[in-house]
């Protein structure tokens, strides 16, 4: 493949992108929020601190903490830089812009991933376009989140995968760090690392005993070294090296819980003791939302066929197949057992993201085994079918994509808008600035308004009250969207010890907290 059509490629998706990003004028919601907020302040000279809660489950002490508790820092940290360079540009456009950058260069890579693994330059080009249209995720990609940056560490990742497949030596230190990268992407980028080591162990295996392990020893100080600095941080400020409430987030009976408040209530004795009929129910919710999300967003509904068919027939000569399939097998068991909730409500289609370069470069492969075999059949010439049939997937790879930017973009900034009107109606009835507000989306909140804010909590009316007392609120917003025990405080709003009804505004209601 030329470096013309790599080129095309990647100013092609970089425009596209920018476009999708001009229709995002705030965050969005709270996943990009939380990751703006966190490079606005990085670059601001403000460090890894936050002035929003969006969970309780480490125990946080207050307003403001140690940010990226919870959700990692490598999307922060690219959109921060971006902001640095260019202060004299809005810092959304510019995060956005980044986002967008790195979005080109996962269309790029997948090209490459493509042309390493079919060796067909049309083949290649065809899994570009794919990767440029992304279906799903064409409307996240430009987001301040990270779909875009593990689309590119994943596809790298299996890039490398098929460069050192039957080598040892210190290039598997690449491959370590891809994962420490993977890890501060996402907490869930950890997989890869027990994704790699079993690489390690299988791909050197030719290069003999002693190449095995020094490849493993090679992946483990490229981890270190990408990874280990964060780790290190959290260990001495949190006391463990991962997420200081991960632990907890184990033992949720339900998603409300993720905002459970104490916190303390999520223990293993709870969760053994809500027994089997639970946890297999909640199992099971998982399971059916996950393998839809592998069906829909992951296989492109009608490519997804492709897809497998196209990855099974290169299985034995190319590695970097089984290893990304092996993957995405540890992280849809990991999105569905470990962690059911946060899978079914979104984690599983963040996660997959990383796969997407994968299925993206085999699809090609699939449509023309699919020509291969109809001509087998009717006996008709290959190549006019072969046209026919690329030409419907990319009409059906547009069609999605059109259908997400439409279904996703529409009302983009409707939430935002809210909060900033609310927030001036909160100014009109005396509110000080830097008072904490507690609000459904803190970190879209304080984006907007600047005003910290800490989450609604899964507590009842009690609960809500102590919370407030602890971490000095001010002011209560609710809408429908609550935990059941607050759902009567927000269909009929009214004064509750501790909380004094003000007014409904904007779709919120407004309560006054009483010391």
């Amino acid at each position: 493949m030329t470096r013309k059509v790599l080129l095309t490629l990647f100013v092609l998706s970089f425009a596209f992108n920018l476009g999708v990003a001009a229709m995002q004028p705030s965050p969005g919601y709270m996943d990009a929020a939380y990751y703006f907020s966190g490079a606005a302040r990085l670059a601001g000279g403000e460090g890894f601190t936050e002035v929003v809660l969006w969970n309780y489950l480490s125990d946080p002490q207050g307003l403001p903490q140690p940010s990226h508790g919870y959700w990692m820092p490598l999307t922060s940290v690219v959109a921060a830089i971006g902001i640095r360079l260019l202060p004299f540009v809005a810092p959304l456009r510019v995060a956005q812009g980044v986002m967008a950058l790195v979005a080109a260069a996962s269309v790029v890579v997948t090209a490459l991933l493509a042309q390493r693994l079919t060796g067909d330059a049309g083949q290649a080009r065809l899994a570009g376009i794919f990767a440029l249209l992304a279906g799903f995720y064409a409307p996240f990609l430009p987001a301040v989140d990270a779909f875009g940056l593990y689309m590119l560490l994943g596809g790298l990742f299996l890039l490398a995968v098929a460069w050192l497949a039957g080598r040892g030596g210190p290039g598997w230190i690449v491959l370590g760090a891809l994962a420490g990268l993977c890890t501060l992407a996402r907490a869930d980028g950890l997989l890869w690392l027990a994704v790699v080591g079993l690489a390690a162990l299988w791909l050197a295996a030719p290069a003999g005993g002693r190449a095995r392990l020094g490849a493993v020893g090679w992946v483990a100080l490229g981890f270190i070294l990408a990874a280990g600095p964060w780790l290190v941080r959290n260990e001495m400020l949190f006391g463990t090296p991962l997420s200081p409430g991960g632990g907890r987030a184990l033992w949720l009976l339900n998603y409300d819980e993720l905002f459970i408040y104490p916190a303390s209530q999520l223990t293993l004795e709870r969760w053994l003791a809500a027994g089997p009929s639970v946890w297999l129910a909640n199992w099971g919710a998982a399971l059916g939302a996950n393998l839809q999300t592998a069906l829909v967003v992951h296989g492109l509904i009608l490519l997804g066929p492709l897809a497998v068919w196209g990855g099974w027939s290169l299985r034995d000569e190319q590695p970097a197949v089984k290893v990304g399939a092996l993957a995405y097998a540890f992280t849809f068991l990991a999105m569905t057992l470990v962690f059911p909730f946060a899978g079914a409500r979104g984690g599983f289609f963040h996660s997959g993201a990383a796969v997407m370069p994968l299925v993206y470069a085999v699809v090609p492969v699939g449509l023309a085994r699919l020509a291969g075999a109809y001509t087998a059949w009717r006996g008709r010439p290959a190549r006019p079918l072969r046209t026919f049939f690329t030409a419907l997937a990319l009409v059906l790879a547009l069609v999605l994509n059109l259908f997400a930017l439409n279904r996703s973009l529409v009302g983009w900034d409707s939430g935002a808008a809210q909060y900033r009107e609310v927030d001036a109606r909160l100014v009109a009835l005396g509110a000080g600035e830097g008072e904490i507000v507690i609000v459904n989306n803190p970190p879209a909140y304080y984006v907007e308004t600047g005003r910290p804010a800490i989450v609604v909590p899964d507590a009842n009316v009690a609960g809500l009250a102590a919370l407030a007392g602890r971490y000095g609120a001010r002011w209560l917003l609710l809408d429908e969207n609550v935990p059941a025990a607050l759902a009567g405080l927000a269909a009929q709003p009214r004064d509750v010890p501790g909380l004094r009804y003000v007014e409904s505004f904007a779709g919120l209601h407004i309560f006054k907290v009483i010391p």
